[in-house]
């Protein structure tokens, strides 16, 4: 186990830095950091904020990868972890909006979705691209849910 984290975020990371490319751990760290900075807009407690980093580092296992939300308990993942990367991992066939609606059933899915579209929209600002209305808009509905 890594000195200083959980043991969830150790498997998270161990798994990770084994099926990630450096573009994707960068961006799964990166995407902790958001995490760990906003959790307290949610009003979570320090538990939740654990699993919300080790959710977030695996938020691209599912679709990167041949693991699924079985294997992920098997390796001893908890249940709360493996729901919030079921519902913050976009399926291939689903729109935006139905992405959204599904992850917002999963209160660290939320945490983790409104990094995901607090990044995105630091990008799209720098490449001044279409998406920017849309995430804007996606951000302000993810805030009117955190108390839901």
């Amino acid at each position: 186990m890594i000195t200083g984290i959980s043991k969830q975020t150790s498997i998270a990371k161990n798994l990770a830095d084994r099926l990630y490319t450096p573009q994707e751990a960068a961006y799964c760290q990166k995407l902790s950091l958001l995490v760990s900075k906003n959790y307290l807009r949610f009003q979570a407690s320090y538990s939740y904020l654990d699993n919300a980093v080790t959710a977030a580092t695996l938020s691209k296992v599912l679709n990167c990868s041949e693991k699924t939300p079985n294997s992920l308990r098997r390796l001893g993942l908890n249940e709360t972890v493996v729901q919030a990367v079921e519902a913050v991992t976009k399926r291939e066939e689903e729109s935006f909006s139905k992405w959204l609606l599904r992850s917002k059933s999963n209160q660290i899915a939320r945490l983790i979705l409104f990094c995901i579209l607090q990044n995105q929209l630091e990008e799209d600002k720098e490449l001044n691209t279409f998406f920017i209305e849309r995430n804007e808009t996606a951000l302000l509905l993810i805030k009117s849910w955190q108390n839901k």
